[in-house]
């Protein structure tokens, strides 16, 4: 794995985004004071890719959002494998020690990889060869663990070297050469036992056989092919006189069958008695129209029935209306003098109620100051003095004035009867006045209608002789109506029996067409019946003609058929010896012999080929399953895994060692013990060896370190398919360190980084930081902390 890119936001110390790019940067420090957050960012791609916090464990992520921030974002581009790829991680918190991490993605150029946290984790396990423990041994040592490779139990440090080398591979390397020796025997089983079930008959003496076969199948085939003209000349004529036999039969059936119908000689009468029958009713006809022609000219020169009706109505109409005009113009005379009565009453109630009316006055007159008493109302004005009426003053008798009003209110209601009355009388009499002037008036119009008319008589005598005519065209239209319908019955008769000589003729037309092929003689159109008895008479005489013919073409096909019975028996005798079944013919049971002499031909050869390919790669199977079975056999052994763990332990002590002398001067270098566990051996103690938990902490620091880079240069060439280590970052540690031992440690990483490696430093020394080509200076400040890339 190596870092291209790294971006934070909310992330511990680093509450604003940050990006540290480091492309070009193999070898690089992350420097600043304690607290501003070196470690962070390793802690940073650690948690991008596996989800945790080497400081924190693989549960507690919570602390790494910033103070006062709801969620830290993490995103890191490495290369790994040749590829590229991108880990997004992001937290939110959730309260006071509680944080969520289901929001992550991996993705390679732009492909999404893994969607949610824990496939983003198994992704990169599988990207990189390595999970969260063995990275933080061999790849990120943190703070407070650089010793941890060093003192780890032999049982652990062998688990970490099997998932460095990848030592599983071997096991499924084994595995695979099992399964393949497996196939290979199987399949070389499978075509021994083709060989010996189904390709046991594929030999060359099997395949000399078929040939012969196939050539005296063929032989025969030339026989038969030899005999076709001569059998197809046969059965062209065999067909030919059976044709021309059954031909002559039909013929003579068809002449014995030329009979004339029944009923030929009654269609001439029949066609007689029908013209006859059409031609009286034709002049029946004829008479009824000439007399229905006459009677309508009587109608026409009388006048229309429809206006002497009309004139015998306004006759009776004029006759009503004069009475009519009588009884109105009495009534008239009734109402007017009603009227003139009903004037006088009105006449009389107005004088009458004039008299009241001054009697009335005149009371008042005498009774002024009761009279205007009665209209007071206390309140308002006085209509005298216009002053407000304080009191209205009791009112006293006045039996006169009261008779004289209720006098006068009498008399009034008389007369406006009596007015009425004269109203109502008059109207009466202007509507009988109207009524009658308009009996008058239709009158004048009736009158003018009759006018030349003549009188009722007159017109009645004409309306009878209407109706005398009316009735005899009545009487000749029936007539006409019943001829025309004999008429039609005729025609129909006649059309039918026209029809029936039609298909009698049609019937004779059929039969002489039937027989017209053998010479029938010439049809005489004089008469239905000596037409039939002239082809009639022919045919009887024609019919033992054809029977005869029949006869002699039976005979010739007899004849070709036995010879060709004769030559089909040679042939059939001939396919018994070779075995072949020639019920159904020999042409055809040769032609199929012959098709399977050659399909055996084939089959033999065909399967010889193949038994020589089936015995190819049996040998092929046998020892393709000798090759894979001996070495599933040699990478299953038990002791294998332990000689490999061996080897490189062997190697990781042998490079440690070289890298720690150099480290410590000369003092110091790595073994192994009994029990598998790292020991330190003393040169400048007479090589004394001892327990690698008794070193100091500078020594502890020093052999880690020279464990770690003896795991990224060596251990790597060692590994199947497992882990590559391309990158080690490592987290303090050098302040234990005196000058020259920290000289020689640069030096040592340096050469490191020229490798190919890419080497991270997280320290405070300056004098650490300034010798390294790349770093990058965190500076704390009051609200988040920042980054600087600095190049020497």
């Amino acid at each position: 794995m190596r870092p291209i890119r790294l971006e934070v936001s909310g992330f511990t110390a680093f509450r604003e985004p940050v990006r540290v790019d480091f492309e070009g940067a193999d070898l690089f420090a992350l420097t600043g004071a304690t607290g501003s957050g070196k470690s962070s960012l390793i802690d940073a791609m650690v948690f991008a890719l596996y989800g945790s916090v080497p400081r924190l464990g693989r549960k507690l992520v919570a602390p790494v959002v910033s103070q006062g921030e709801v969620e830290a974002r993490v995103r890191l581009d490495f290369a790994a494998g040749g590829e590229t790829f991108s880990a997004v991680r992001i937290v939110r918190w959730l309260g006071p020690g509680k944080a969520s991490t289901k929001e992550a993605r991996l993705e390679r150029s732009g492909e999404v990889l893994a969607g949610d946290a824990r496939s983003v984790t198994e992704a990169v396990e599988r990207v990189l060869g390595l999970g969260f423990e063995h990275f933080t041994k061999c790849v990120v040592l943190p703070q407070g663990e650089f010793a941890r490779f060093l003192h780890d139990e032999p049982s652990a440090r062998q688990d970490l070297l099997v998932k460095l080398l990848d030592l599983e591979a071997y096991g499924r390397m084994a595995q695979e050469a099992n399964r393949i020796a497996s196939e290979a025997a199987a399949r070389a089983a499978f075509l021994d036992r083709r060989l010996a079930e189904d390709l046991a008959g594929a030999t060359p003496q099997a395949r000399k056989n078929a040939r012969a076969r196939l050539r005296t199948v063929e032989a025969l085939w030339g026989k038969i092919e030899e005999a076709a003209p001569r059998l197809e000349v046969l059965g062209g004529e065999i067909d030919s006189a059976r044709g021309a036999a059954r031909e002559a039969l039909d013929s003579a059936a068809r002449l014995a069958r030329v009979l004339p119908p029944e009923g030929t000689g009654d269609l001439a009468a029949g066609l007689a008695s029908a013209q006859e029958a059409l031609d009286g009713a034709a002049r029946a006809l004829k008479g009824a129209h000439d007399e229905r022609r006459v009677a309508e000219e009587a109608i026409g020169a009388l006048p229309p029935r429809a206006d002497l009706e009309q004139t015998v109505a306004w006759h009776r109409d004029r006759a009503a209306t004069r009475d009519a005009l009588d009884k109105e113009s009495a009534r008239v005379a009734d109402l007017g003098r009603a009227e003139a009565v009903a004037l006088a009453a009105a006449d009389e109630g107005a004088r009458v109620a004039r008299l009241a009316s001054a009697e009335r006055d005149a009371a008042r007159r005498r009774n002024r100051a009761l009279d205007l008493a009665r209209t007071l109302v206390a309140g308002e004005a006085c209509p005298v003095c216009r002053q407000a009426v304080a009191r209205v003053p009791a009112l006293g008798e006045a039996p006169d004035l009261e008779a004289a009003e209720r006098a006068a209110s009498g008399a009034d209601r008389s007369r406006e009867r009596a007015e009425k009355a004269h109203r109502d009388a008059a109207a009466a009499r202007a509507a009988a006045d109207a009524r009658a002037a308009e009996i008058r008036e239709r009158l004048a119009e009736i009158e003018g209608r009759l006018a030349g008319r003549g009188d009722v008589g007159a017109v009645g005598d004409l309306l009878a002789r209407v109706a005398g005519a009316e009735g005899a065209l009545y009487g000749a239209r029936g007539e006409e109506e019943r001829a025309s319908k004999a008429l039609a019955e005729a025609e129909e008769m006649r059309a039918s029996l026209d029809a029936a000589g039609r298909a009698a003729w049609e019937e004779f037309e059929r039969a002489r067409d039937g027989v017209a092929a053998l010479g029938a003689p010439p049809a005489d159109r004089s008469g239905l019946d000596s037409a039939w008895a002239a082809l009639a008479e022919w045919a009887a005489a024609r019919a033992p003609v054809e029977r005869e013919n029949a006869r002699a073409e039976s005979e010739r096909a007899a004849r070709a058929e036995s010879e060709r019975d004769r030559i089909a028996a040679g042939l059939e005798a001939q396919c018994a010896p070779l075995g072949i079944e020639a019920a159904g013919g020999a042409r055809d049971a040769v032609l199929r012999a012959r098709e399977r002499a050659e399909g055996e031909v084939k089959r033999i050869e065909t399967a010889i080929e193949e038994a020589a390919r089936a015995r190819a790669g049996r040998d092929e199977a046998a020892g393709e399953h000798e090759i894979a079975r001996a070495l599933g056999l040699h990478l299953g052994a038990k002791g294998f895994e332990k000689w490999m763990l061996a080897e490189a332990l062997g190697a990781l002590v042998e490079g440690s060692t070289a890298i720690l002398r150099e480290l410590s001067c000369g003092q110091y270098s790595l073994a192994l013990d009994e029990a598998g566990g790292f020991a330190v051996v003393d040169h400048r103690n007479a090589d004394e060896r001892r327990p690698a938990k008794t070193l100091s902490g500078g020594e502890t620091f020093l052999a880690s370190l020279a464990l770690a880079l003896a795991l990224s240069e060596n251990l790597a060439g060692m590994a199947a398919e497992g882990a590559r280590l391309e990158a080690i970052f490592l987290d303090e540690g050098f302040g234990t360190l005196d000058a020259e031992t920290l000289d020689t440690v640069a030096s040592a990483i340096e050469g490191l980084a020229a490798a190919g490696r890419v080497v991270g430093l997280v320290t405070h020394l300056r004098e650490v930081a300034e010798r390294v080509p790349v770093r990058y200076e965190i500076l704390k400040g009051p609200h988040t902390s920042t980054v600087s890339r600095v190049e020497a």
